[in-house]
């Protein structure tokens, strides 16, 4: 609201483009940032000068300046002397207009109790810091303020700026605001104020908040800090390069840890735990009940793992509805309904840990366990199996509308598929139908029974896209999946991928 009100004094006393500033204690230096980013040419006197030729000299150049560099511009003077110290500058206070601010705090009192009918109890000079830091605050911010509501300095705001770049945040404050600042941050960390150089005072803020981490102990701004610092875009760089430099001890603990550390040290170190005991479904049950909340969480999930995910899903995998499985279509709902994503769990599990076996084997032994259960139950419909492979692509192709592509996969399991099509939900509408594939299951059976049908084997793939088309009636291009480009034109596409 400050810069309001100062423009608006400035339209209201300013003649013929003109006005004079007093502010013999350039307490208000801050304003002149304000009136420059809205267009005012701001000529300062000289507060070195203190002989009076010098002063002198120094108000007759300016007003050259204003005669005739900037005569067709709207002209500030800061003046940081008395109006009657004024020679060259004095006939301008009235003959075109004057502000005088030797007394800021009153001129702040005054505009304070004229919008809020508020009478202003702050000290002086806590009301010239708040003058400061309310450029760009509204109305409620001074309300606040002046009903000590809330502080001057709020730390869920500045800390985040400081600890990214403490140097160049410090140092673009004024040295009352930068005292008032490092004030708050030492009581935040429960010291007494001394003089610290920024870097220093900031490492202790971003120490005291990964210990924090790690021991689940830190006080809520710090808290609110690193949610604010992981989820930023433009300040994340800094709080990763902070994570990388910290050194856990030999204290630390996973299991006592903030749900939403950033320690990848520790989540290893709670894994290597639970496959250490996989056997003892209690052990298990416990801890992973304990990192629920962390695998769930919806802050800081760039510090989450995800293959955190895969290892809840596997230990907590259900195989009981399989008793409630009385038919193939019944285990085939339940496949792909639910089990195909434990699959899925395991393969990026060994994607993950493939090279660290006393992770692994565990991980790998409790999946077996799971499908061999599935695949007794599987075996327990094999007279039910019945294929309905054989030319199913003929009878897509021959009822196809144009702009239609058709992707064929070779080897690819159920689950991987899946995967696809949930990727694919975000931008396309989704049926997914599930097909019994033919018997044997290889390249050359399936294939056949897909492009052609009726039993007939053809092992080159070319000349089962030349019987394709024959039995479809309908021309299409085939290409490789990898080799697809925006520059493709094809009423139907059939693309192969391996």
């Amino acid at each position: 609201m400050i810069e309001h009100w100062l423009l608006d004094d400035l339209k209201r006393i300013t003649r013929r483009q003109r006005t004079v500033i007093i502010d013999p204690t350039g307490q208000c230096s801050f304003l002149v940032v304000i009136l420059r980013s809205n267009g005012y040419q701001v000529l300062e006197t000289d507060s070195t000068q203190k002989a009076k030729w010098e002063q002198e000299k120094d108000e007759l150049l300016l007003r050259m300046a204003d005669e005739t560099e900037f005569k067709r511009e709207d002209v500030i003077f800061y003046a940081t002397r008395t109006q009657d110290d004024l020679t060259f500058l004095y006939d301008y206070c009235f003959t075109h207009g004057c502000l005088d601010l030797s007394h800021p705090q009153e001129w702040l009192k005054k505009k304070i109790f004229s919008v809020t009918n508020l009478q202003v109890h702050l000290d002086n000079p806590m009301l010239l810091r708040a003058a400061k830091l309310g450029v760009g605050k509204d109305l409620a911010w001074w309300r606040k303020i002046v009903q000590h509501l809330e502080d001057l300095i709020d730390l869920d705001e500045e800390l985040l700026p400081f600890v990214h770049d403490p140097e160049s945040f410090l140092n673009s404050k004024d040295t009352d605001i930068k005292r008032l600042f490092e004030e708050k941050v030492h009581e935040l960390l429960g010291q007494q104020y001394i003089s610290k150089a920024p870097k220093t005072l900031a490492d202790e803020v971003i120490k005291r908040m990964l210990d924090g981490l790690a021991y689940n102990d830190l006080p809520d701004p710090l808290l609110q800090l690193y949610y604010k610092w992981s989820d930023s875009t433009n300040y994340k760089s800094s709080l990763e390069g902070y994570i990388a430099a910290y050194k856990l001890n030999g204290a630390s603990n996973p299991w006592s840890a903030h749900s939403d550390h950033c320690f990848e040290k520790l989540d290893l170190l709670a894994l290597r735990q639970i496959a250490a005991n996989f056997r003892d479904k209690k052990f298990v049950s416990e801890k992973l009940e304990l990192l629920n909340k962390r695998i769930h969480s919806t802050k800081c999930k760039f510090f989450v793992p995800t293959w955190w995910h895969d290892v809840n899903l596997l230990f907590n995998a259900d195989t009981a509805k399989l008793s409630t499985c009385r038919s193939l279509g019944d285990f085939i709902d339940y496949y792909t309904g639910y089990f195909c994503k434990v699959d899925r769990a395991i393969r990026n599990l060994y994607s993950t840990f493939l090279h660290e076996e006393s992770i692994i084997r565990p991980l790998q032994e409790t999946y077996e366990a799971l499908n061999h259960e599935v695949l007794q139950t599987w075996y327990s419909f094999a007279k039910e199996y019945k294929s309905d492979q054989q030319g199913y692509l003929p009878t897509v192709l021959a009822s196809a509308k144009p702009k239609t592509a058709i992707i064929v996969a070779d080897g690819l399991r159920y689950e991987i598929g899946d995967y696809v099509a949930n990727a694919l939900k975000k931008q396309f509408a989704i049926d997914k139908q599930v097909m019994l594939a033919d018997m044997p299951s290889e390249t050359e059976h399936n294939m056949s029974a897909l492009y052609v049908g009726g039993n007939e084997i053809i092992s080159v793939h070319g000349d089962r896209e030349i019987r394709l088309g024959e039995l479809s009636k309908k021309s299409f291009a085939k290409i490789q999946l990898e080799q697809l480009h925006y520059g493709i034109d094809a009423n139907i596409l059939i693309l192969t991928f391996k």
